[in-house]
């Protein structure tokens, strides 16, 4: 393996690992997982997918899912001390592709944040079921 080739292996596992971390359902720091979501089926779901309360995410393998709208993980670069990641999202109406920024503060709250404002974050904490 080249050194350019085991860069981007390294790179490709740390990254996987950033997203690992994230698999679950998540809350807005101070709103409520029972609020928030139910687990039918062995499942969690969202209590309300037609709720005008955005407080909560679902993380499953390359998919964040919001009561909105759902989106697939297409590109994840690793930084320092956090992830940017590259979203397809839809809705019932349209496509567009984000990007958002994750950083993770200890293995139950994370940041998501824009790397142009870092100041204006929101905090989530993990739910557990």
């Amino acid at each position: 393996m080249t050194a350019a080739g085991a860069a981007l292996f390294f790179s490709a596992t740390v990254a996987a690992a950033s997203l690992e971390q994230m698999q679950g359902a998540w809350v807005m720091e101070g709103a409520s997982c029972s609020e928030a979501f139910k687990k039918s089926g062995g499942k969690v779901e969202f209590v309300d997918r037609d709720s005008s309360i955005d407080t909560g995410l679902i993380v499953s393998g390359k998919t964040i899912t919001t009561p909105e709208q759902s989106c697939t993980v297409e590109k994840i670069r690793q930084e320092k001390d956090h992830i940017s990641v590259l979203l397809g999202c839809s809705d019932a109406v349209m496509f567009s592709s984000i990007s958002a920024s994750f950083r993770m503060t200890d293995a139950d709250h994370f940041e998501r944040f824009e790397t142009l404002f870092p100041d204006a974050s929101f905090t989530y904490e993990r739910c557990k079921f």
